[in-house]
């Protein structure tokens, strides 16, 4: 399976007086079969709507059953695999424990001088029930 999200950074000191950001994405939904394979395409913006120079960057996917959970069940770092696109890999291993249902996730990146940014907003992944599991 195959999800394609949609990241903002907005760095507000650095906009010249009298711009507006980009808006960031509403909550996205991602379904996914218990035991299955998940690639999730992150595109990620500037506030003026290019491309953000993702080198260097850390960009962290995490997925909890409920927001105030820690740790998350699933936690994925970014590859980067071009100007302003990243990619994460969740496997059939990353939910093969958990129960089907109703997860919440967002994405943050942390540019090279630490400052941490919420790309993606909170959104929702439905873990779906499933006969086979993985071994």
């Amino acid at each position: 399976m195959r999800a394609t999200l949609t990241g903002v950074v907005n760095q507000d000191a650095s906009r010249p007086p009298g711009t507006r950001p980009l808006a960031q994405a509403g909550p996205q939904e991602i379904r996914l079969p218990r035991g299955g394979t998940l690639t999730v395409d992150l595109s990620v913006l500037t506030a003026d709507g290019g491309p953000q120079d993702l080198t260097g960057w850390t960009t962290i996917l995490q997925v909890k059953r409920f927001a105030n959970d820690d740790p998350a069940d699933i936690a994925k770092t970014a590859t980067v695999v071009g100007l302003g696109l990243a990619r994460f890999a969740v496997v059939p291993a990353d939910t093969r424990r958990l129960e089907p249902g109703r997860y919440v996730y967002d994405v943050w990146t942390t540019d090279p001088a630490a400052n941490r940014y919420q790309v993606v907003p909170v959104g929702v992944l439905v873990l779906l029930p499933t006969v086979t599991l993985p071994p």
